[in-house]
């Protein structure tokens, strides 16, 4: 804390004062590298520049003249507190472990407004401070401005938890002089009597992105990365470079002007006497191009062009794109680019480079999109928990616990790949800083923790899929008309690790990556982080399941049949015609009540017992199988009909394609003995069924 901050008072201070207050002139600032411009007594406070490390795009600005005067003076006094010391501890315990000591510069502000919405409404009432409250204004400020205006249970959440947070705030600042009761919603249990029903919501109503989409906008992206990143790093080096030589030629003595313009006229006859076209650049004639190719100041082609109109009509009618000579070096499978990227086109190519980085950052790593875009030059290092592994280090964009906003999520090589090409395009510390990839556009927005550039690259995800589109014929949608958004990543590779295990989504070496991450935690090790949405969705994914078979019953057969067909009784005595929420499926799968997990690729349901798993090896302790190495004669397996039915349909398919001229013998003939184990187990379940 800072010195004002380490304060003694005694009697005489507080009937002098009311309240305890730093010095006018105090710093706003803490913890912070960068130091505030604010002082205590500002009429203007700016959260941005208070919170350490935080880029914000959001309007986090309190103006103290909008609160009612009489209660301007505490608010700030707890407001300056909370910012350097933090909740207290006995506060953090009593709301549970998802509480922050030090919430973020926009949860700074959100919760001021909810102080100033609190003092306006018992200034309404004749209040002049917050000691003049009583649980029924409490009651009544709530109801009238959250509880009846069908807002979320987020929302409602948030605010009365920022009041519970102001009264802490009193407590630690002076105690003696404002007796503000304690809010009626203070504490977990307390709070959880005011927040309206639990409703469907958050991660899981989050479109999925179709297989066919997202496989082919990830192996764009891989191939940006790989195929295209030195050229278009090297075309936008010699771009810059270009431009730097005439801006300094722009600064320099004019010189000569008929030696400048002399040498302009040549070049421009004899281009006309070749009949080649003139390079142009954004609609017209590449000026800068030419003059540093020429040497010479660009301003000086308006004298050349004007006084000769045969080379202004010819500069108009026979025009190409501009080609920096260094792009020339590189045909790249791309359309308009295969003799290079023009000019034109030098900014777009390095805007989807960057798109690419983030959707192969995002995707194969589960990381929020804001976490994406935070991540900062060095953040790709050796793990802690194993020195063979790369991790990313990044702050943490949602419920950080006790303070804690650092985190590692595991970086498989594309993912290293992607972010050394982010450090090779970017000059700042910021890898996704929009000089560095492109993004111009300012979207309004004031939602998420970096608004303005994770909507931008929304955008850019979009028109990628569009550029995608119109090269392939392929359709690139999530629904009609709607295009892959960058929250939808995340959401979709749980739901394919969940469901399809082997699938061709996100590539069986990444599930294996990510399987790998929830049973020795390297992923998000927080309760609530990737792994924890993997489990849900494989919960949410087994109680379909389940519920499925209780609606329609179906002969089940193999090793584990009598267990599949217990919790099948079990879940349809309680929970059959029930929606789960996110919260009951996160209790199911810790308590471990239906182990059962499913493997479409296979065609087996797994009744999971660690004891007689086939795909665990003995010396490793697992709570969760390993779908993507299921074995079918496992003692855990089991089958349905509609697995069966589904096993015999592959297989089918195999021996159509196995029997196409085109296939290979060795590949037919491996394709027809798969299709033959398959019919066998089709043939075992109807006779064992049960």
């Amino acid at each position: 804390m800072p010195e004002a901050s380490a304060r003694s008072r005694d009697a005489t201070d507080i009937e002098m004062q009311p309240f305890w207050q730093p010095a006018a002139t105090t710093s706003l600032g803490r913890r912070n590298p960068k130091p505030s411009k604010g002082r205590y007594s500002d009429d203007r406070w700016d959260f941005r520049e208070l919170v350490p490390n935080e880029e914000m795009a959001d309007p986090c600005v309190v103006i103290w003249t909008k609160v009612p005067a009489a209660f301007i003076p505490c608010m700030k006094s707890v407001a300056f507190e909370l910012l350097h010391a933090g909740a207290p501890s006995w506060f953090v315990n009593a709301h549970g472990h998802a509480t922050e000591r030090f919430p973020s510069a926009f949860g700074f502000y959100k919760a001021i407004l909810d102080w100033r919405s609190l003092a306006a409404f018992l200034e309404s009432r004749g209040a002049r401070s917050f000691s003049d409250c009583s649980p029924d204004d409490y009651v009544q400020w709530a109801e009238a401005t959250i509880l009846d205006r069908g807002l979320s249970r987020t929302r409602v959440k948030s605010s009365l938890f920022n009041i519970s947070r102001l009264w802490a705030g009193l407590q630690i600042t002076d105690g003696h002089a404002q007796s503000m009761p304690q809010p009626p919603w203070y504490g977990v249990d307390a709070l959880s009597e005011y927040l309206p029903s639990e409703r469907s919501g958050g991660e899981n109503l989050t479109p999925v992105i179709p297989e066919s989409t997202v496989s082919l906008l990830l192996h764009e992206s891989l191939k940006f990365l790989n195929e295209f990143a030195g050229p278009i790093l090297e075309a936008r080096d010699e771009y810059r470079d270009l431009f730097g030589r005439v801006a300094r030629k722009l600064e320099e003595p004019q010189g000569s002007t008929g030696s400048q313009c002399q040498k302009i006229r040549g070049y421009l006859e004899d281009m006309m006497r070749l009949g080649k076209d003139i390079p142009q650049h954004q609609g017209s004639v590449a000026r800068t191009a030419i003059a540093a190719q020429l040497g010479v100041n660009p301003r000086f082609f308006s004298d050349v062009v004007r006084r000769r109109p045969d080379l202004r009509n010819y500069a108009a009618a026979h025009q190409e794109r501009a080609i920096l000579p260094g792009a020339r070096r590189h045909s790249l499978t791309f359309q308009g680019w295969e003799s290079g990227i023009p000019m034109d086109d030098v900014e777009e190519a390095v805007a989807f480079l960057g798109t690419a980085a983030f959707i192969v950052i995002s995707y194969l790593t589960g990381m929020r999109p804001s976490e994406v875009l935070n991540l900062q030059r060095g953040c790709l290092r050796a793990s802690s928990v194993d020195a063979d592994r790369q991790v990313l280090a990044g702050r943490v964009s949602k419920n950080r616990h006790g303070g804690i906003d650092q985190d590692e999520w595991l970086a498989i090589a594309p993912v290293a790949h992607a972010v050394r090409v982010l450090e090779r395009m970017s000059d700042s510390t910021t890898l996704f800083a929009q000089s560095a990839i492109g993004v111009t556009a300012q979207p309004q927005s004031t939602k998420s923790s970096r608004p303005l550039l994770t909507k931008t690259m929304s955008d850019r995800v979009a028109w990628l899929c569009r550029r995608i589109e119109s090269n392939s014929g392929l359709p690139m949608t999530v629904s009609a008309g709607q295009y892959p958004t960058t929250r939808m990543f995340r959401r979709t590779v749980a739901w394919y690790i969940a469901r399809r295990p082997g699938g061709l989504v996100a590539l069986s070496f990444q599930y294996k990556h990510l399987r790998s991450l929830t049973s020795a935690g390297y992923a998000a090790r927080r309760r609530d982080g990737f792994p924890q949405l993997v489990a849900v969705e494989t919960m949410r994914f087994a109680a379909e399941f389940l519920a499925n078979l209780a609606n329609n019953p179906e002969h089940i057969s193999g090793p584990s049949a009598d267990k599949l067909v217990a919790s099948v009784d079990e879940f349809r005595t309680e929970f059959l015609g029930t929606t789960l929420s996110d919260r009951q499926l996160t209790e199911l799968a810790r308590s471990g009540r239906f182990p059962v997990y499913i493997n479409d690729d296979l065609h087996v349901a797994c009744h999971f017992d660690p004891a007689k798993a086939a795909c665990i090896p003995r010396a490793i302790e697992s709570q969760t199988p390993r779908i993507q190495d299921c074995v079918n004669t496992c003692a855990n397996a089991a089958s349905t009909d509609g697995l069966m039915t589904a096993a015999d349909a592959a297989a089918e398919r195999w021996v159509v394609i196995a029997e196409r001229p085109e296939t290979s013998p060795f590949v037919g003939e491996r394709l027809k003995a798969a299709a033959a184990a398959k019919r066998r187990r089709v043939e075992q379940h109807q006779l064992g069924a049960r």
